[in-house]
């Protein structure tokens, strides 16, 4: 086809959803993102198929053919196509003559040989799922990588929709000339929280929408299969989870700060106390390289310097396993941001060690404000005290949560509204 496909009543046929920014496997902070909106679209009475612009094609597709199938919709399709940073980079300057040759009807010919601009041109719509983007402090490498999976699905022709995610702060001259040339080229932008709502304000953006983090419209269900944790394995002791975060760890160890003396040192104190403590990672890689994406060196960190006894899962769990394993703890310490999601959707009161608004603006959304500790504050002593207080308000804590869950699914739900609005041609905001 010559052009980008043209969206027709959603009952005539399904919808077809390009997703960039988000993979199934590794980090699955995006795979909760991922099937939270597989979830949405269905539960809005939409059929799709979809293809996943994946940097980790080749673990997707294990995943997507093992009991992560289960995690599909009825009437979705799944393909994947390899977006890895290099073949990014070329499928941009490729496209970069797209939008001329569209605007005068010329076939794009040998173009169309390219599999991710092919995958762009056959869908209705695109949704970049990035977890934070075009922020100050993260450095250049990974703003021009910002720049360039939100540019290209635009410069191959796609409508594209950055789904729900943190943005900012710009105050950078780099980022903010970043985010001025990318961002009002999306036909809609949802801003998690006020304080990214903001962020996009100062730029003067009018194709904004607020809009709650996808992963709260993923459904909460354990694997038919069962899962690696059983909390009948613990008798009458109330779980704590433990979810470390190799991102934070790294923060930490910039700032000087034991992050993994700490979280130890809470192990032992709990496990002491009588609680079961349950530590397992939020990301993983099986190859078990170091980095952003895997936080299971981080597990093994930890476990080494804990005295105590505690259970540690330290393989690749599919999000509703981590999900359950939330959803049975009495209070949930976690660096992830979608470890923090969990908590929040399964009503687990949760403690946050962060390291961007990220987590505050979700978190206020509960009125939880409190339960974060930034990650220039952690201590074994700043994160004992958090947790003793979470779980001495325990049951306040609970009630928040609950209070606030409706609202925030409605604002979940905004994101599927604007995709399909997008899709269906409805132009930007």
């Amino acid at each position: 086809m010559t052009g980008p496909a043209t969206a027709i009543p959603m009952t005539d046929r399904p919808l077809t959803v390009s997703v960039i920014g988000a993979a199934v496997s590794a980090n699955k902070g995006a795979a909760s993102m991922f099937y939270g909106l597989l979830d949405g679209l269905a539960d809005a009475g939409i059929r799709a198929d979809v293809t996943l612009l994946t940097t980790y094609k080749e673990g997707d597709e294990a995943a997507l053919h093992s009991g992560t199938r289960e995690s599909i919709p009825e009437g979705f399709s799944v393909r994947t196509v390899g977006a890895a940073p290099a073949a990014l980079l070329l499928a941009l300057f490729v496209a970069l003559p797209i939008r001329l040759l569209d605007r005068f009807r010329i076939p794009l010919g040998p173009l169309l040989l390219v599999p991710l601009i092919r995958a762009i041109r056959e869908t209705d719509v695109t949704v970049d799922l990035a977890g934070i983007s075009f922020a100050d402090g993260r450095g250049p490498a990974l703003l021009g990588y910002n720049v360039v999976m939100s540019l290209f699905p635009y410069l191959a022709g796609g409508n594209v929709v950055k789904g729900s995610q943190a943005i900012g702060p710009t105050e950078s001259l780099l980022t903010r000339m970043a985010a001025r040339g990318v961002l009002p080229r999306m036909a809609a932008i949802c801003a998690r929280g006020e304080r990214t709502r903001q962020h996009l304000d100062s730029l003067g953006l009018s194709n904004v929408v607020n809009a709650a983090d996808l992963a709260f419209l993923m459904h909460d269900q354990e694997p038919t299969g069962g899962t690696a944790f059983d909390p009948m394995d613990f008798g009458s002791k109330k779980v704590v989870a433990v979810l470390p975060s190799s991102v934070v760890d790294s923060y930490s160890v910039a700032a000087g700060i034991d992050h993994i003396g700490a979280t130890a040192a809470l192990i032992d104190h709990l496990s002491t106390d009588g609680f079961a403590v349950v530590v397992a990672p939020h990301s993983f890689r099986v190859n078990g390289e170091r980095g952003r994406m895997n936080d299971g060196p981080v597990v093994s960190d930890i476990e080494r310097r804990t005295t105590q006894p505690a259970t540690f899962i330290n393989r690749d769990l599919d999000p509703r396993e981590l999900r359950t394993i939330i959803r049975h703890a009495h209070v949930a310490v976690t660096g992830r941001f979608h470890g923090m999601v969990s908590a929040l959707e399964v009503g687990t009161p949760p403690v946050v060690v962060g390291w961007s608004h990220k987590y505050g603006e979700v978190l206020d959304q509960f009125n939880l404000g409190g339960q974060g500790i930034a990650v220039e504050r952690l201590s074994a002593d700043s994160l004992l005290d958090a947790v003793n207080k979470t779980l001495a308000s325990h049951d306040t804590l609970c009630g928040a949560i609950s209070d606030a869950r409706e609202s925030v699914h409605v604002s979940a739900r905004r994101n599927i509204e604007v995709i399909l609005k997008t899709a269906a041609g409805a132009g930007s905001i």
